[in-house]
């Protein structure tokens, strides 16, 4: 699973590796990819969730099948009422 960390920080930053590690740490088979932005650019860090959120993920052997936190976190919506 491809995970994009954007923010300030790069990956020969602290702040980097401690994110990289807490998400190793809850998803293992996570590729953590840091793309920087320049410090308080809050324009340039949504452009870049634009772009990324835009195109197709892409998939590897491990994203095909769903991990055992999503199996048990994921719930059904309640059905829909109509109202009177």
């Amino acid at each position: 699973m491809l995970i994009h960390v954007i923010a300030d920080y790069g990956p020969g930053d602290l702040a980097f590796a401690e994110v990289a590690q807490r998400i190793k740490l809850c998803l293992p088979d996570a590729e953590p990819l840091c793309t920087p932005v320049p410090a308080f650019a809050t324009l340039a860090a949504g452009l870049c969730v634009a772009q990324l959120g835009l195109n197709p993920a892409p998939r590897t052997p491990s994203s095909t099948t769903t991990s055992r936190h999503a199996r048990t976190t994921r719930r059904p919506a309640p059905p829909m009422r109509a109202s009177a």
